[in-house]
């Protein structure tokens, strides 16, 4: 948004603090930055499968799903070449949404299943800042790695890896 000021504060701390500072609101977002002292663990950037969707549009839906049902704590994300499928399940209550990103393509049904969930709380989160930063949310999808998420705009990237829920099954 033009009209938004964008702080970034970080003084050689762990702490990187974000200020979205509009016309009546003002947000203040602080992330706790990790040093891990492990051995590196790369993810290769060309075996990821990228899709971009307006934030506006993923934030709306993922809170529909969660005012379903106090309940509710993850949600599921599945995608093909056309569409970004959201759904949720509880005892009380299920829902889903999809979500066109490639109008070009004549797929209509999703062909990556996802076995995996994500904390909605904190994804819902992550996208509500994302869309007070930029207009598109870009996801990256890897079989038996985390969820990627990266915002791009012209202060430059943010990249975060959401681990998945596991069971033991």
């Amino acid at each position: 948004n033009e009209n938004t000021k964008i702080t970034w504060k970080w003084e050689n701390s762990d702490i990187l603090t974000i200020i979205l500072d509009e016309a009546n609101s003002y947000y203040e977002f602080e992330l706790k930055l990790l040093e891990i002292e492990t051995e590196l663990f790369e993810l290769e950037d060309e075996a990821w499968d990228y899709i971009s969707i307006p934030s506006k549009k993923i934030e709306k839906d993922m809170l529909k799903l969660k005012s379903l049902s106090s309940e509710i704590t993850h949600i599921f994300i599945n995608y093909n070449k056309k569409y970004v499928n959201l759904s949720v399940i509880s005892d009380t209550a299920n829902g889903s949404s999809n979500i066109i990103y490639n109008e070009d393509s004549d797929d209509g049904l999703v062909e990556k299943k996802s076995k995996y969930s994500y904390q909605i709380t904190l994804l819902s989160k992550i996208v509500e800042c994302f869309d007070k930063i930029t207009d598109t949310v870009k996801f990256g999808f890897q079989d038996n790695r985390p969820l990627f998420i990266t915002l791009q705009n012209e202060f430059g990237n943010i990249k975060i890896y959401i681990s998945p829920r596991v069971d033991e099954d």
